[in-house]
Order: structure tokens, then sequence, then C-alpha cells
């Protein structure tokens, strides 16, 4: 038995929508598990970091000038801030696209875990994420690392909820 849940007031569904949806969903596939996938987003990550900085340089400028005033002042912050955002998402989507292709290489070394959580605390400010615990030694690559754990702190407070994340390094765990 199905169940079928619909918006008051909404259409009947129309048949050729759901095999529309199957089609993209097959050719999303398609595309992605194809071996040169990987490169295309490798060489599109590299080619939109050259607009972007030219956006992040500009607006770094204005903002320096401070010769705005509000509101252009707080927009020219906002897209700063969306830039350096999208500096973290290119560099994410680097980072999936060497790992697909196979060609990642960690730079391990050894790092603490309590001293990862305090990077993620003063990437996201101290009064969002507080950080306790005993630390411990890990072999890690530390940038990609204190990338995630900056990124899962960020999620949490962005989509769990919450104004405040408990970080806690117990020995190597995190």
């Amino acid at each position: 038995m199905r169940a079928r849940f619909a918006r008051r007031g909404a259409k009947p569904e129309d048949p050729g929508e759901n095999e529309l949806r199957r089609s993209s969903r097959s050719n999303r596939t398609e595309v992605t598990e194809n071996p040169r996938f990987p490169k295309l987003v490798s060489l599109a990550a590299h080619d939109l970091r050259t607009p972007l900085a030219t956006v992040s340089g500009f607006a770094k400028t204005l903002i320096r000038t401070e010769g705005l005033e509000d509101p252009a002042s707080r927009y020219v912050e906002i897209i700063e801030s969306a830039a350096e955002q999208m500096v973290e998402l290119l560099d994410e989507l680097g980072l999936a696209a060497r790992i697909e292709a196979g060609s990642y290489q960690p730079n391990l070394r050894e790092a603490d875990t309590l001293e990862l959580a305090r990077v993620a605390a003063a990437t996201l400010g101290e009064e969002r994420v507080r950080v306790g615990g005993q630390g411990g030694a890990v072999q890690i690559d530390l940038e990609a690392t204190q990338r995630a754990v900056s990124a899962l702190a960020q999620c949490a407070l962005r989509h769990g909820g919450v104004e405040l994340v408990d970080t806690t390094a117990t020995g190597p765990e995190l």
C-alpha cells in the first residue's frame, strides 16, 4: 500500500513529470560515473577562481576605503563573505575531484584534536563554538581536516537549529 500526500489545492501529478525526474536522475548518474567527471569538476573549480578573486579583491578594497555608508557598506561585506564561502566550496570541490580521480595525496602530519576544535571555534566565533576535553595526537592532512571540522560545526549552526555547538576532544577523537 502506498500513501500519497499532496498540498491542499495542488494540481494532480503529471505522469510525464515522473518520467522527467527518472530521466534526470539517470542522466546525473551517468555523468557523475564518467571517469572524466572529476577532471571536469577540477577544471571548473580552477576556472571559477579568477573571476571570484576579482569580486573578492574589489569587495575588500571597498571595505578598506570606508567611504561607503550603510546600507552599501553592509552589502559589500555580504559580498565579501559570500565570496569567501565560494572559495571554501571550490576548495572542497577540488579536493573531492582529486579524491574521485585517485590523485589525492594527503600531506599527513601530527596534530592535536583539541587544537583542531579550537581552530573551528576561532573560525566560526568562540561565542558560537565551545571547546572542551583533553586532546590527543593524530596523523592527518591538517588543512583538509581543519576545513572539515569547521564545516561540520558550521552545518550544525546553520541547519541544526542551535546557536551554540559543543566540540569535545577525547584523546584522538573529536
